[in-house]
C-alpha cells in the first residue's frame, strides 16, 4: 500500500474490526446450519471459518505490513494475524459474554453486534502497530475493558468466582445489586 501511514493504520485496523462485525456473526449462522447437518458438517464450517478468517488476516497484514512490528517476514505475517484471530476471538466472546449477562442486548441488536463486534480484533491488531503511543493505547482500553467487565464485588456466595458459574459471576452481581 502507497500511501500515508494514518491511511495504512486506519485500513489495518479497519480490516481486523471487519472480522469480529461482519465474519464472526456470519459464521455463528453457518455454525448453527452445520450443526443440523451432523458432526462432520460442523467440524467442516468451523476449518473453513479459521481458514477463511487466517488467510484475510495474512492478506490485510501483508498489504499493511509498513505500520506492524509483525510485518516484516512471512513468518511474523502468520504470526500476526494468529495472535490477532485468537486474541479477538477471545476479546469477543468474553464481551458477548459479559453484556448478554449485564442485560445490554448488544448480542438481540444486529447494529450493535456490527459497530462493536470488532473492537477486540481492532485492539489487538493496534497492540502491534509500530509505535509505543498505540500499543500502550491498545493495551490499556483492552485492560479498562477486560476491568469493566468483571464483578465489582463477591457473589451471593461470597466467591468472586461462584461455583454455580463458569466465569466470574456476573449473574449472582446484578441480584446482589438488585
Amino acid at each position: 500500500m502507497n500511501t500515508s501511514k494514518p491511511v495504512i493504520v486506519a485500513a489495518q485496523l479497519g480490516a481486523a474490526w471487519a472480522v469480529g462485525a461482519v465474519a464472526l456473526p456470519m459464521t455463528w449462522q453457518a455454525l448453527l446450519i452445520g450443526a443440523f447437518a451432523g458432526g462432520k458438517g460442523l467440524l467442516g464450517v468451523i476449518a473453513l471459518a479459521v481458514l477463511a478468517v487466517l488467510v484475510y488476516l495474512i492478506v490485510v497484514i501483508a498489504v499493511t505490513r509498513k505500520v506492524s512490528v509483525l510485518g516484516a517476514t512471512g513468518g511474523r505475517r502468520v504470526l500476526w494475524a494468529l495472535l490477532v484471530m485468537g486474541g479477538g476471538t477471545v476479546g469477543w466472546a468474553l464481551g458477548w459474554a459479559a453484556t448478554d449477562v449485564a442485560m445490554l442486548g448488544v448480542s438481540r441488536s444486529p447494529l450493535s453486534t456490527f459497530l462493536l463486534g470488532g473492537v477486540p480484533f481492532a485492539l489487538v491488531a493496534a497492540m502491534f502497530l509500530r509505535g509505543w503511543q498505540f500499543s500502550t493505547a491498545a493495551l490499556g482500553l483492552s485492560l479498562v475493558l477486560i476491568g469493566a467487565g468483571m464483578p465489582s464485588s463477591t457473589c451471593q456466595n461470597g466467591k468472586s468466582w461462584c461455583q454455580g458459574h463458569s466465569a466470574p459471576c456476573f449473574a449472582c452481581l446484578r441480584f446482589t445489586l438488585n
